[in-house]
């Protein structure tokens, strides 16, 4: 039976020597980061997840890497990978809408009780107020604990800034087709001008419309990239405003 990163590490072994390229020491960066996580995983999520999604970050850090600007590579990996097993906690246990629900009306209600009674609510107190059976209440209650003691905000900042990285590089790489595709019709337009009182060659013609099929292509591309970014921003700003109801934390100042 294979361990976990065993099928990655022969995958790994294929490329270039680099301070990316040796996998089997930065996997172990893999499980510190998780084994940083694992007191804190909600029961939906098991260890081997996280270090399996923790993997799918590396081996993107190490496909992305570009030694040339001076980045220091475990730095660059630990954002990567630790953005992917917080990915992963959130798809597996972020609190839906009525979970969020029962945890701002259990605060309130605990409030009235103890400005009424001079005392701490107990919890078949605050579940008679909000008209829920006592061992649903603390079910609901002990989910709430696990979601906000796995994740915190400053979690949920760096996986925004991992997400919003990955795609301002996929905006960035398009800028550059679209920049050259652009010199490439130039020089297609420049011959087109040299022809313009005999025929035109195919080539020519081919390769205008070639390098406008291109530019458009990759124009609606970037469209749908920078719609991305605001899809990010918005999920984002709602597991914040979510993880502060359930917490009644103070709202952080605006990144």
């Amino acid at each position: 039976m294979k361990r976990p990163g065993d099928a990655y590490t022969e995958v790994a072994s294929t490329t270039a020597h680099s301070a990316a390229g040796d996998f089997s020491h930065h996997f172990k960066l893999v499980k510190r980061i998780a084994a940083h996580f694992r007191g804190r995983l909600p029961a939906a999520i098991e260890h081997s997840d996280l270090i399996q999604a923790g993997i799918v970050g590396l081996m993107e850090a190490i496909e992305a890497f570009d030694e040339t600007r001076g980045n220091d590579f475990e730095t660059f990996a630990k954002l990567r990978i630790r953005g992917a097993m917080l990915d992963e906690i959130r798809r597996a246990a972020w609190a839906p809408r009525s979970t969020v629900k029962v945890a701002v009306e259990a605060r309130a209600a605990a409030t009235r009780i103890a400005n009424a009674n001079g005392g701490a609510a107990t919890n078949r107190q605050i579940a008679e107020q909000l008209g829920i059976d006592v061992d649903r209440y603390e079910k609901l209650r002990g989910r709430n604990q696990g979601l906000v003691s796995s994740v915190t905000l400053e979690d949920i900042d760096i996986a925004q800034r991992k997400a919003e990285s990955d795609i301002n590089l996929a905006i960035k790489e398009i800028e550059t087709k679209i920049e050259a595709s652009k010199k490439k019709r130039k020089k297609f337009e420049d011959e087109a001008e040299f022809y313009k009182k005999n025929t035109m060659p195919a080539e020519v013609t081919k390769g205008l419309g070639e390098a406008d099929h291109e530019i458009k292509t990759q124009q609606e591309l970037l469209a749908v990239k920078r719609g991305d970014l605001q899809t990010i921003k918005t999920k984002y700003d709602t597991d914040r405003k979510r993880y502060i109801e359930l917490t009644g934390a103070r709202p952080r100042a605006s990144r």
